[in-house]
């Protein structure tokens, strides 16, 4: 069934075994996060019964930020979370959800560590033992927060392991590995990856599937590797199908806008600067690159004392901007001087 938790929507829905036959066996186990799916899946195959992912969509209250709050739910998860594994030690389920916790309780080196070590109990079980929503859940959130915490080596060797290629990667899994390898500067793995999340982004996930992985994030990163590869038609090309999927991004329009000015399409570029800067007049880096493009060309001498004027009545204090003003008055200072 598609689960989403309320007030944590930014990280997508997942899938969740929730409805099945109260038959004898089916029951949940663990203190904390229970899950039923280890005691369906035997009787699931006893039975000669399908495993399907339903239509019906479940939403979950139990995490919105008051109730988190309010009753103290990450230290209680904790502490039932330590009791559990005092019971039942390398429980990989209880290991992955006290690795969430501690994150969620900003303790990023014990919340890493408890995840490493559910990783290393989960390669150890033989193939048929291995829950693929278990499996899809701990890699998605593992390479999330190792991704965050730039563990980049740790990124790609987690989501290039057996383990990992064993059952095949999701698109956020992709775009997690893609990511990792353009930071890592390989960019020609990197775009690979970014394809395969762009073929299967459609398809549903059995974990909470980035949110960017639907937008322009898959377009962005493959053009960027592109654009360092020097593939300049097949980035121009992927910054377009980024712009109809996520028209609104401004990373995207941004670094599109860049693109345009590294072309030498510099009046192309300066509209998108102008639209971003039109929507928020405050986005110095958008003022900074409008300034720098006019001012690389004598062509745009005119437009470049308009957008600095204005650039420095928004953002006065900046000194990027200031610098930009400055030299504009210095070459019409200078121009005057010729004329006279």
């Amino acid at each position: 069934m598609l689960f989403r938790s309320v007030g944590s929507e930014a990280n997508g829905c997942h899938y969740v075994p929730r409805l099945f036959r109260n038959a004898p066996g089916a029951h949940f186990t663990g203190r904390v996060h229970e899950q039923a799916f280890s005691s369906l899946e035997p009787s699931r195959k006893e039975w000669g019964l399908a495993n399907q992912l339903g239509a019906v969509r479940l939403v979950h209250h139990g995490y919105t930020r008051a109730l988190t709050q309010g009753r103290d739910k990450i230290a209680r998860n904790l502490r039932l979370l330590d009791l559990a594994l005092a019971e039942t030690p390398g429980d990989v389920n209880l290991l992955m959800n006290r690795g969430l916790e501690l994150m969620r309780n900003e303790q990023p080196e014990a919340g890493l560590a408890s995840y490493r070590e559910a990783v290393e109990a989960l390669a150890a079980r033989k193939p048929g033992e291995i829950s693929p929503e278990l499996l899809e859940v701990l890699l998605t959130q593992y390479s999330t927060y190792l991704l965050q915490a730039q563990k980049l080596e740790e990124v790609c060797a987690l989501l290039q392991s057996p383990l990992a290629r064993a059952s095949g990667l999701s698109a956020s899994l992709h775009f997690n590995l893609g990511m990792a390898l353009a930071r890592r500067g390989k960019f020609q793995e990197a775009a690979g990856q970014m394809r395969q999340c762009l073929a299967k982004r459609t398809q549903p996930s059995l974990a909470p599937a980035n949110p960017e992985v639907r937008r322009s994030g898959p377009y962005h990163c493959l053009a960027l590797c592109l654009g360092r590869l020097g593939q300049t038609e097949a980035e121009e090309r992927a910054y377009a199908d980024g712009l109809k999927a996520d028209p609104k991004s401004r990373p995207l329009r941004f670094d599109f806008a860049r693109f345009l000015a590294r072309a030498n399409r510099k009046q192309e570029a300066l509209h998108v600067l102008y639209q971003l800067v039109a929507e928020r007049p405050l986005d110095a880096e958008a003022w900074q690159l409008g300034g720098q493009i006019a001012l690389s060309d004598p062509a745009f001498a005119e437009f470049a004392a308009d957008w600095t004027a204005e650039a420095v009545g928004r953002l006065p204090g900046d000194p990027v901007i200031a610098a930009q003003r400055a030299e504009v008055l210095k070459r019409a200072h200078l121009a005057e001087a010729v004329v006279a």
